[in-house]
């Protein structure tokens, strides 16, 4: 008979061996995309469809994206601080401002800056969709009077 020592060693050996085959076994099975459960006969068939179903889903599809409307970006100062933005006369906000312009590549827009007291800053400029444009508006000397 062996020593104990001996008998310990060779059972922790085929018992390596046994883990050994059993990753194996599950590789070449995870390769070949057999199912587990097959393999092994177990019976999840009155589980199989809430298995099969996604985790999320969602209560309404997304609508395809719209596409982004054409045109370009104004960043927009005025010297001296303070003004107001108009892109073809409508009023857009107080100054420093990041504009989006709407318009068609080779349109012309109008672009004014106006600050109370000061005369205003004007400029046509043709639209190139996709861009932006820095505007640094210096508005003249204070109008006479104010």
């Amino acid at each position: 008979m062996r020593p104990p020592r001996e008998a310990l060693r060779q059972r922790a050996a085929d018992a390596l061996r046994l883990v050994a085959a059993c990753a194996l076994l599950l590789a070449v099975l995870g390769f070949f995309r057999v199912p587990l459960a097959l393999v092994l006969g177990l019976r999840l068939s009155p589980w199989l469809p809430a298995l099969r179903q996604p985790a999320i889903r969602l209560a309404h599809p997304r609508p395809p994206a719209a596409p982004a409307d054409p045109g370009f970006v104004i960043a927009a100062r005025s010297i001296p601080p303070g003004g107001r933005i108009a892109v073809d006369g409508a009023d857009r906000g107080p100054l420093p401002a990041l504009v989006n312009v709407a318009c068609r590549a080779g349109e012309e827009v109008e672009i004014t800056v106006q600050k109370p007291g000061y005369p205003p800053w004007q400029r046509r400029v043709a639209c190139r969709e996709g861009t932006s444009l820095v505007v640094r508006a210096r508005l003249g000397e204070p109008a006479a009077g104010d």
